[in-house]
């Protein structure tokens, strides 16, 4: 594997336009990659701290106390899995590109393809993740008579906001898994010939 300096004259020689658009490219996708990472960030932390205890009254003295949480539905617990792994996946990439912009060497770290396919699996299972939170979190909130399921957002509406909050930054996450998936699928098959 040869090194080769970026400043080097060995290196290729491109024309102002298609530099232009390859460095617009590169800020585009690292700025979606942070954003990414906050906001899959935060929507595990608003899940994972996300809880309520209410007591309910029977016949005159007894309280029972109930509590919500994420831990009580395997769906919640799966979304916050994959948004941790987004997340911890888009900040090891930031850190890479960083490591590659700082050095004096091109050291080829980041893989086009691998990009590509990391980016296309996050977004696919984030999106399945996400929907799937967001029909339960319908369910929660309107219940369903035919199955004789009751609502339960009007027992505990803090929590049933906390996690629409966080289903609204998956969302988003997957939205801009989406869009990165497409740059990286740009830098990938629009790739230029070696020098």
């Amino acid at each position: 594997m040869e090194f080769v300096a970026r400043n080097s004259p060995e290196r290729c020689v491109l024309d102002y336009p298609e530099r232009r658009t390859a460095e617009l490219a590169e800020k585009a996708e690292v700025s979606l990659r942070i954003l990414g990472f906050m906001l899959a960030l935060g929507a595990a932390v608003t899940l994972v701290t996300d809880k309520e205890v209410r007591g309910f009254n029977f016949f005159g003295g007894i309280v029972i106390y109930r509590e919500a949480r994420y831990r009580d539905t395997k769906c919640l617990v799966a979304l916050v899995w994959v948004l941790g792994v987004v997340a911890g996946l888009l900040f090891v990439q930031v850190i890479l590109w960083y490591l590659d912009a700082r050095s004096k060497f091109s050291l080829a770290v980041r893989s086009p393809w691998c990009n590509f396919l990391l980016d296309q699996a996050m977004t696919y299972i984030l999106l399945s993740l996400s929907s799937a939170s967001a029909q339960q979190a319908y369910f929660a909130e309107q219940g369903n008579s035919y199955l004789h399921w009751d609502r339960v957002c009007n027992l505990f509406s803090h929590f049933c906001s906390q996690v629409g909050l966080a289903n609204i930054a998956a969302f988003l996450t997957t939205l801009i898994m989406a869009t990165l998936s497409l740059l990286s699928a740009y830098s990938l098959f629009h790739r230029r010939p070696p020098c």
